[in-house]
Parts: C-alpha cells; structure tokens; sequence
C-alpha cells in the first residue's frame, strides 16, 4: 500500500488532472470463513490509507459488504471516503450508497458511477446479501440511468466502475451506450492493453493491488462527449519500454559505455525499431493504458507506511475458539451505530 501510494504521486505530479478509483474489493482478502476481528482491523486500516493517498471514489463490492453495513458506514464518515453503487438498495427499495459522482479535472468534467453484481447462485454472495437485507438492482438499468443524469449535469467523459467481473463488463458495455471507459474488478484479470466492446474501453489491472493501472485520456480541444476514443497504448507500451532499458543501461555503476552487444542496448533498439514501423492511429482524442508495476522504481510513502505498521500488529487476532463457538466481532457501539444508521 505505501508504494502503490508512491507510485499515484508521481503519476499525479506526471498528469494535468488526476482522478484516483478504486472497483471494489479492497478490503478483506476472503468471505470465507468470515472475517476475524483482525481482519477488519485490517480493512480499517486500507479505508484510511485510502483517505491518504486521496481517493476520489470506490465501488462497493463483496469485500466491503463483507465487512458488515454498519462498520462500512462507520468507516466511510471517519475517512470521509466516497463508496459507490447504483444498483444496490434495501429491500424497500431505497439506495444505500450514492449512484454516481460529477468530478471535474484538467478542465474536464468527468462522470462516475458504480455497479455491482454477485453470482447469487454461489451460497457465500447470497448469505451476504440476506444478512445485510440488501438485494440488487439490474446493473444495466442502473448504469443507463447514471449516464444520463451524469451527462445532463455536464459530464464530458463517463467513467463506470464495474464490480462484475470482465465477461460480464464486456456485455454491460456494449448495451449501455456513452462510457468511455469500463474500470472493471471481481474476476482478478490482468490486461496490459485496454480491451475494446463498441465505443468503449475496458481495463482490468489484476487482484490485490499488486499493479497500478494508469489510463490517460489525450482529447483535442474540440472534445465532446459524443465524440470516439483512439487507442495509442501499443505505441505507448514500446516507447516506454525502450525508455526504461535505456534508463537502466544509463544508471550502470561502469563508466565504460554500454557494449554493441549489450542486451538491454540491442531490446532498447528492437523497441525503438518496433515503435517506428508501428503507424500512429487517426484521430483526435486518444486513451492510452498501462500497467504500473510496483517495483523498486517507486520508495514507500511515508504517511501510509507508518499508519499501516501502526495497524499491523492488530491484523493477527486468531479466531481463538471456545469449545465449537467461534470468537465473537467485537461489536460497534450504541453511538456508533446511531451514527449510521441506514432505513431499510
């Protein structure tokens, strides 16, 4: 977590306006068996490092209904954190969490929203939802719905967080018209390159936080949100590994100069050969997606680093056990609970 922190910095500093998400499924590791005291100790401690590190959104996902409605809420107050869902209501029908968000960055104003959808057919999802007295939405209605309230209050680009999973991403993008981009989280994929359904881009950076995926939106001055996305992130790709072979061969302690035969030389030049005889792509406004890699290119970030050891140490509770009774959740207070209160 500090060194994702490092790497959004200086990917903030890099780019002219900066929209930090997060699709879900940040904060506990499993839903099976439930979580120990430790365990939310530990998705206590993620919410505020993500309070750290400026997090504009995050979708709701299974991980974070794991943690129990009213600790989620709690915890949403005390980090001052945005959660988001559209298609997640009581079973009266009221929204839990907000649907969507108007940001506005690099003079761009951007809309977000959130979706989420569980395999009810999988026992652990639908226990869940029933203990939460949640139910679900269809995800597509509610993406329709966020992308013309979004876009009537002036959105320019249409982000959505989708919590389903890549094959069913792909299918919600394709019937929902005017997102530009589908961040997309559930399944654990990893894709270096953006996958295209119709007008819209999707990105999925792989499970637990290993990569950090960092999309770039380059729109021309006539940009409008009718308009279609280039892809430039092949020849973006190859410019920036050669620039990194390069930068390696620079950082060398020898002052001898790197030899014709030096393999990081001779793949710096197969980039950059590769990169020339690859055609730019027409049009105006281009996407461009990559893969962070959280290697020792990036030092940790001070601030987060000392609020998660501070924590560490709480995250072991055993689920100590009493005969056949599990431990109990140390439960929230009477106080607490008046704070969050949700009708339902």
């Amino acid at each position: 977590m500090a060194r994702r922190a490092s790497a959004i910095e200086k990917l903030r500093q890099q780019d002219h306006g900066t929209i930090i998400v997060d699709a879900g499924d940040a904060l506990l590791a499993r839903l099976i068996p439930p979580p120990t005291q430790g365990d939310l100790n530990k998705a206590e401690a993620m919410m505020r490092a993500h309070g750290l590190i400026g997090l504009d959104a995050m979708a709701v996902g299974e991980a974070e209904l794991g943690v129990g409605l009213p600790r989620l809420r709690l915890l949403q107050r005390q980090t001052s954190q945005t959660l988001l869902c559209a298609n997640l209501v009581t079973t009266a029908g009221k929204p839990v969490f907000e649907a969507g968000k108007l940001l506005e960055t690099g003079g761009v104003k951007v809309g977000l929203a959130a979706v989420l959808e569980l395999p009810l057919t999988e026992k652990p999802s639908a226990d869940l939802l029933r203990r939460s007295r949640l139910k679900l939405a269809d995800p597509v209605a509610a993406a329709r719905a966020q992308v013309a309230a979004l876009k009537a209050r002036g959105a320019e680009l249409m982000l959505l967080l989708a919590h389903v999973g890549m094959d069913r991403a792909r299918d919600l993008a394709r019937q929902v018209k005017g997102i530009h981009l589908v961040l997309v989280a559930h399944s654990g994929q990893l894709y270096s390159l953006p996958i295209r359904a119709g007008e819209t881009y999707l990105v999925e950076p792989g499970r637990r936080g290993q990569d950090v995926g960092h999309v770039q939106f380059r729109l021309g001055p006539d940009w409008a949100a009718d308009q279609v996305l280039t892809d430039d992130s092949p020849r973006h790709v190859l410019y920036t590994e050669a620039a990194q072979e390069l930068a390696q061969i620079a950082r060398q302690p020898s002052r001898r100069p790197a030899s014709e035969q030096d393999p990081r030389l001779l793949r710096a030049r197969s980039l950059a050969q590769r990169l020339q005889t690859t055609p730019a792509p027409s049009g105006k406004h281009f996407i461009v997606a990559r893969l962070v890699t959280l290697d020792d290119a990036f030092t940790d970030n001070a601030a987060v680093k000392g609020l998660m050891n501070a924590s560490r140490a709480s995250w072991h509770v055993a689920p100590v056990r009493s005969g056949t009774r599990p431990v109990k959740i140390q439960p929230l207070t009477r106080e607490q609970v008046r704070q969050i209160q949700v009708e339902q």
